[in-house]
């Protein structure tokens, strides 16, 4: 271990205490929030403040491009290969704030029409219809509000298909086994980054309808697929579909192949 690129977090004690400690580890002080592997912990994610990096690398990258030189087709190539993926890793962890949303395409619209210049301008299509895919008429530009919640509820897939992986085994002890493949909002309030996943699967838009459409359970032995909480059968889950019945269940948290065995010919 490299203590002298180290830091300490110190929690419940004073400075004089911290300082002790930093010093026999030789390693530094660190307060939240700071930035690990490039994702920023202990920030408020819901903040503009905290995609300011992110709006500034964007912003960045306009600047070493000649935009009143390249032609309108050229930019729409940019836009689409290197801004829209600069967030991408911001967004494959975080809830995109609207207002970070707005100006990011407001960044992209305006070097679109004018290149990097500043000023009015005058659009000569709708951004909306830029962004639709070429099949319907756009430009293929992707909405990063949509990128953001599908890259997002790629953890839902991974939480139901990688059980025996560290990081679900973490997410369970902490929200105590409060989370399924389909969101129960009238479980336990679930908190974080967690939350933000949770709100965006019980809201209207075209990637949750086209995600909960399309997945499919497969019971096979019952030791993975939780028999109240889980869709197995049906268009609901048995939870929601006999809620007084669940109420009253000692068997809540239970799979299917714990409900019960059966003896003889079926």
């Amino acid at each position: 271990m490299n203590y002298s690129k180290s830091g300490l977090i110190v929690f419940g004690k004073d400075d004089h205490w911290a300082n002790g400690v930093a010093s026999q580890l030789e390693c530094k002080l660190v307060q939240l929030p700071f930035t690990y592997l490039g994702v920023p912990l202990g920030a408020n994610m819901r903040k503009m403040t905290s995609w300011q990096s992110v709006i500034d690398r964007v912003q960045s990258r306009l600047n070493t491009w000649k935009g009143t030189c390249i032609s309108r087709a050229g930019r729409v190539v940019l836009i689409k290969a290197v801004l829209n993926s600069l967030p991408i890793y911001y967004l494959s962890l975080f809830k995109l704030p609207t207002k970070v949303a707005q100006e990011i395409n407001k960044i992209q619209r305006r070097f679109l029409w004018i290149g990097k210049k500043q000023g009015r301008y005058n659009a000569l299509v709708k951004w909306e219809v830029i962004q639709k895919p070429r099949t319907k008429g756009g430009l293929g530009v992707t909405d990063c509000t949509i990128k953001n919640a599908t890259l997002l509820f790629k953890w839902w897939w991974r939480y139901a298909s990688e059980e025996g992986s560290l990081w679900r085994r973490i997410v369970d002890l902490i929200h105590d086994d409060d989370i399924t493949i389909l969101p129960n909002m009238s479980a336990r309030k679930i908190t974080g980054t967690l939350n933000d996943i949770k709100r965006l699967a019980t809201i209207e838009n075209p990637v949750s309808q086209a995600f909960f459409q399309h997945i499919k359970m497969q019971v096979g032995d019952g030791i993975r697929v939780r028999f109240w909480k889980d869709l197995w059968t049906g268009d609901t889950t048995l939870q929601n579909a006999f809620s007084s019945l669940y109420r009253v269940s000692s068997q809540q948290k239970e799979v299917i192949n714990n409900m019960g065995w059966f003896e003889g010919d079926v």
